[in-house]
C-alpha cells in the first residue's frame, strides 16, 4: 500500500504544478462553506464570497460578506508575496494592513498588523486538486484569549 500513497502524493504534486502552469492556483471565485467552517465566539456569515485575481508579484483580493443581521461588508487589496504590508480598504473604512508571503504552490501566509503589532495571522491552504481553500486565522479576543477561525471555501465555476 505504500506505493498507493506515493502515487497519490505524486498526482497531487503534478496537479499543483499544472495549476501553477496555468496561472496562480488561488485565482478564482470562492464561496464560504458554512457547514465546514468554524468561527470562535462569533456567528458565521450568511454568505461570503472571495475573488482572487493574479497581480504582478502577488494577488488582488476582494471579499463580500453578508452578515447574519443583513449588513454587508467588503474588503479589497493588492499585495505582493514579499511580506510588505498593504492597505486593506472596504465599505467600513480602512482595515488592518495585510502582508502576504507565498510558502509554496498551495500555501500563503497572511499577517494583519496594527501599529507595529501583529493582530492576526492567517494560513491559506489549497487542497491538492485546488478546489477547496482553507483559511485558518489566529487572533486574540477582546479578553486576550487566543481564538482560531477556520474558513473553508469551495471554488465557484
Amino acid at each position: 500500500m505504500p506505493w498507493r500513497r506515493a502515487a497519490v502524493g505524486c498526482a497531487a504534486l503534478f496537479a499543483s504544478a499544472a495549476a501553477l502552469a496555468d496561472g496562480d492556483p488561488f485565482a478564482g471565485r470562492w464561496l464560504l462553506d458554512a457547514a465546514q467552517s468554524h468561527y470562535a465566539g462569533v456567528t458565521l456569515p450568511q454568505r461570503m464570497e472571495v475573488l482572487i485575481e493574479p497581480a504582478e508579484g502577488g494577488i488582488h483580493y476582494r471579499s463580500t460578506t453578508l452578515a447574519d443581521d443583513g449588513r454587508t461588508a467588503s474588503a479589497e487589496y493588492t499585495a505582493d508575496f514579499d511580506g510588505s504590508p498593504v492597505i486593506v480598504t472596504g465599505n467600513v473604512g480602512l482595515r488592518a494592513p495585510v502582508a502576504l508571503r507565498r510558502i509554496d504552490a498551495l500555501t500563503i501566509d497572511a499577517e494583519y498588523v496594527r501599529g507595529l503589532q501583529t493582530i492576526a495571522s492567517s494560513r491559506w491552504v489549497l487542497s491538492p486538486d485546488a478546489r477547496r481553500l482553507t483559511m485558518t486565522t489566529s487572533s486574540k479576543a477582546a479578553d486576550g484569549a487566543a481564538q482560531v477561525n477556520i474558513s473553508v471555501f469551495r471554488r465557484l465555476p
